[in-house]
């Protein structure tokens, strides 16, 4: 499992999170790449393998709540 977010690099924006996630995956031997996301609790963006991004807790918790209140939107 990758690092918790609080020990993340932390970019104020998307953009920034982007072109940084950018720059690391033309590396040709990066065999994972980054992505980024968006963090609420650190109100920034961090960087992370796709693997980590999908094992990051906070991550999963934020994909149900928000699928719960797409629902109650309709």
């Amino acid at each position: 499992m990758g690092k918790p977010c609080d020990q993340k690099m932390l970019f104020p924006n998307e953009r920034m999170a982007n072109e940084y996630a950018v720059s690391y995956n033309k590396d040709p031997l990066v065999k994972i790449p980054l992505t980024y996301y968006e963090c609420i609790m650190h109100s920034g963006w961090h960087v992370a393998t796709e693997r980590e991004n999908d094992q990051n807790w906070y991550r999963r918790l934020q994909g149900i709540l928000d699928r719960i209140a797409s629902k109650q939107n309709k």
